[in-house]
């Protein structure tokens, strides 16, 4: 894997939640140990993603398949090629896969909160109540991720006992009363608490607070599934003609709040419930879902610059090379383009070809984009020549040229052009010929 892929794969966070960083650190020491040292190891090759854009018909003529089949025959050892990166990305969201970016939060979060304990462990616990706390508020963001409930409830867990320690207990009790509810499998036991601990835990379990209307409000977005402590509570929708809305009724402490709408970013929000209360959680569209969407010739340069960054992380690549076929001068003609992982691209490459010759234009095309400057942004799916023009038909032929009423016009005005000829050469006048343009080259 080269230094970028590394950088762009894709994590399983609920998988590796509960990895042991020792044996992680392990694993790690004996594959370099048994490594070759670095000059004996040959270059990596790049991972190139394949992203196809088809033309509007009758302009394109090769479909998705038959490009990325192409691509597949370009025969470079510098190169490894990925297939369709729409799809890849599609699929790796719909598996719960994230960015490595935010499995480095998570692990961020997770040092800070085992920094934390330790202080606690060392008797130093106002520190730890500190440490902990802000580790928990960081972990707010990460709770809609796979894994982030799991990390959210042990930091509340163990936030909950050094606040016991403090002897704040009413604040104690709702961190521990919210750490079961978010992690019911999580056992808190002698091996790894203290006995007040284990007991305070035991009692809250036990409790039901006080229940309390909570009214969640999305303003201007209807649908939106909310998950109240991890669990399906309902979806918002408009209210007496109001905002769209999910009245709850939760128990009085703290709690978590996620909403979920396909399109948009999810949003999560901690609070502490005491009265009735609403909360307002405004979602904000997701560039990459919506680029996933609009995969197309014509989609807006703002939403091509997501669609690249998310397919190149989500298929753990180095670059993407983005191809589209069309007609040109009456032939087919292949259209290129290479980005980086931070969709800096070359200038678009046209190669015309006959066909079966794609395989082949697509390796001349990538001769010339291998040597091309990074410093454009990526124009390849608005550009014109993918786009049907007024004058021209889905063959690339002239459509003005086979008008029958231009040709009746040009017609008659040979006609009256020889008949004026006529009339100045002699003095007899000549008939006058009238052309249909209805029947006019029938």
């Amino acid at each position: 894997m080269t230094g970028a892929a590394a950088r762009h794969f894709c994590y399983r966070p609920a998988v590796l939640a509960r990895a042991s960083l020792g044996w992680l650190a392990l694993i790690a020491a004996l594959a370099v140990a048994g490594a070759p040292p670095a000059w004996a190891q040959p270059a990596p090759a790049r991972r190139v993603l394949v992203l196809p854009f088809a033309a509007p018909a009758p302009f394109g003529g090769e479909s998705a398949a038959d490009i990325e089949r192409a691509a597949g025959e370009l025969a470079d050892p510098r190169i490894e090629v990925v297939g369709d990166g729409v799809a890849l990305a599609r699929r790796a969201r719909l598996a719960g896969a994230v960015p490595a970016t935010t499995l480095a939060e998570m692990d961020a979060v997770t040092s800070a909160g085992v920094e934390g304990w330790r202080a606690y462990l060392q008797v130093a616990v106002p520190f730890a109540a500190s440490r902990l706390a802000k580790a928990r508020s960081d972990a707010e963001s990460l709770l809609p991720v796979p894994g982030g409930l799991e990390l959210y409830a042990d930091l509340s867990l163990r936030l909950g006992a050094v606040l016991l320690a403090l002897g704040r207990a009413q604040e104690a009790e709702e961190a521990l009363a919210l750490a079961l509810a978010l992690d019911p499998q999580r056992e808190v036991s002698l091996l790894e608490f203290s006995p007040d601990i284990v007991e305070a835990a035991a009692r809250v379990s036990q409790r039901a607070g006080e229940p309390q209307t909570l009214t969640v409000i999305t303003p201007g977005l209807r649908g939106v599934r909310l998950e109240i402590d991890g669990r399906f509570a309902g979806v918002t929708e408009p209210q007496g003609g109001g905002a769209p809305a999910l009245v709850l009724s939760l128990p009085r402490g703290q709690h978590v709040v996620v909403a979920r709408r396909t399109g948009y970013e999810p949003q999560a929000q901690a609070l502490r419930l005491h009265a009735a209360s609403e909360l307002r959680l405004a979602l904000r569209e997701a560039p990459l879902d919506q680029a996933l969407a609009r995969a197309a010739v014509g989609m807006p340069e703002e939403l091509a610059l997501a669609l690249i960054e998310g397919t190149v992380t989500y298929a753990d690549a180095d670059e993407a090379l983005l191809v589209a076929t069309t007609t040109r001068r009456g032939a087919p003609a292949l259209l290129a383009q290479r980005c980086d992982d931070r969709a800096r691209c070359t200038a678009v490459v046209e190669v015309g070809y006959v066909r079966p010759g794609l395989s082949a234009a697509l390796r001349a095309a990538w001769s010339a984009l291998a040597r091309g400057e990074l410093r454009y942004p990526p124009s390849l799916p608005g550009d014109s020549r993918l786009q049907p023009s007024p004058t021209t038909a889905g063959d690339g032929k002239c459509r003005l040229c086979r008008n029958p009423w231009l040709w009746a016009g040009v017609g008659t005005a040979l006609v009256a052009s020889a008949a004026l000829i006529v009339v100045l050469a002699q003095d007899d006048p000549v008939p006058i010929l009238v052309v249909d343009p209805d029947t006019f080259g029938r």
